[in-house]
């Protein structure tokens, strides 16, 4: 393929022009992303093979996805999860990434393998991942781990946007809210049918 192909191009090909990728294509943005690309070509090609699901790329995927740059696996997380849908492939990778690994550092990885995982859990019943985001949210120092947690667990709930945090930008935690969490969790140690 034509260098003058940008993996930028064809992210608004996609996106603004509806139009689906060559298989050619698809195989050049994954080469590139195999050659030292930068940032945003990283985040837009495993967009692009996420989109396409292109697995037949899953190499390059995994190979960003368990790389332990914070920037890189944060994006493959959420391809995987959000297009992908390939859960039992990636839960038990993920289930870690929630209960937090030394070299995320800032916790950024660890909260947004929590967010991904709150689509999941809307859909099925995870006992363990549900168990292990609430355990995140009390021994977390990280607000963004705190906050995603809350918002998820709150989300199993059924619990409004505005029951849920007052002001806009200004996330708050509600004890009544920490209370039906807690009964929640419980609830589904026991094996009580709460979903």
């Amino acid at each position: 393929m034509d260098m003058a192909y940008e993996v930028q191009d064809l992210v608004n090909r996609l996106k603004w022009d509806g139009a689906a990728l060559s298989s050619e294509e698809v195989d050049w943005v994954a080469c590139r992303l195999l050659n030292s690309p930068s940032s945003l070509e990283v985040s837009n090609g495993l967009y692009i093979l996420a989109i396409e699901k292109a697995f037949r790329h899953r190499a390059v995927m995994d190979e960003f996805l368990f790389s332990k740059n914070v920037v890189f696996v944060e994006r493959a997380l959420s391809m995987v999860w959000r297009y992908w849908k390939d859960y039992d492939r990636y839960r038990q990778f993920t289930l870690e990434l929630i209960k937090g690994v030394v070299w995320d550092e800032v916790e950024r990885v660890r909260a947004t393998a929590i967010t991904v995982v709150g689509g999941y859990l809307r859909e099925s019943v995870d006992v363990e991942l549900v168990c292990e985001i609430f355990q995140a949210y009390l021994a977390s120092d990280s607000r963004l781990v705190q906050v995603a947690a809350y918002r998820v667990l709150s989300s199993l709930l059924s619990i409004s946007p505005e029951e849920l945090e007052g002001p806009p930008r200004k996330p708050i935690v509600r004890p009544e809210v920490v209370d039906r969490i807690e009964e929640f969790v419980k609830s589904l140690k026991n094996g009580d049918d709460v979903l």
